[in-house]
């Protein structure tokens, strides 16, 4: 479980270059397991997946990790690609099978399809852009609550440790708004 959390909050920090901010929950890590303590959390893990998702529906390995990064919007504009390419060279590095997805507009009903298709699909980690907090923070909590680990990036830093998620990763643009407006008032 340790190396799921390190390789999500890895990829979400890769994908994160052109944000700024980051807060995290200050747990100590938990101790190493040995091979016998591990494997009947393994088995667990493996018929909780199998639960979710048939077979034939899983897009990777069961030996190999798929996060799937979960953006509020089209991830096919200049600025969303600048991320998708982040997340897509980060599973590269590390080894690791993501995925880069949004709905092809700020939908959080198409966003919450996007994420119980990552989890039906054998999500091992998410990292979600939590646009519309009334929608999204329950769907992110049902999935943290089950183990799933979660981070929060781009939008949603009032709300992520509710949502369970590890960390958030971005800026908070409500005062970047204000100073944006400031500035503004000054020159005009």
């Amino acid at each position: 479980m340790k190396k799921y959390l390190i390789i999500l909050l890895i990829l979400a920090f890769s994908a994160s270059m052109l944000f700024i901010g980051i807060g995290c929950k200050e747990e100590a890590a938990p101790e190493e397991e040995t091979a016998e303590e591990a494997a009947p959390a393994e088995e667990t893990a493996e018929e909780t997946t199998e639960e979710a998702a048939p077979a034939e529906e899983k897009v990777v390995a069961e030996d190999e990790l798929f996060i799937s990064v979960i953006s509020h919007n089209d991830v096919t504009n200049p600025y969303q690609l600048v991320i998708g390419n982040g997340v897509e060279q980060a599973g590269k590095d590390f080894g690791v099978k993501t995925e880069y997805v949004g709905p092809p507009k700020v939908d959080a009903v198409a966003q919450i399809a996007l994420i119980d298709g990552a989890i039906a699909k054998g999500a091992d980690g998410i990292s979600v852009a939590i646009a519309d907090v009334d929608a999204l923070t329950p769907v992110v909590k049902k999935y943290t609550d089950q183990g799933i680990p979660a981070i929060v990036h781009q939008t949603g830093v009032a709300v992520w440790q509710d949502a369970g998620a590890l960390c958030y990763i971005g800026g908070d643009s409500y005062p970047d708004g204000q100073r944006v407006a400031q500035v503004l008032s000054l020159l005009l």
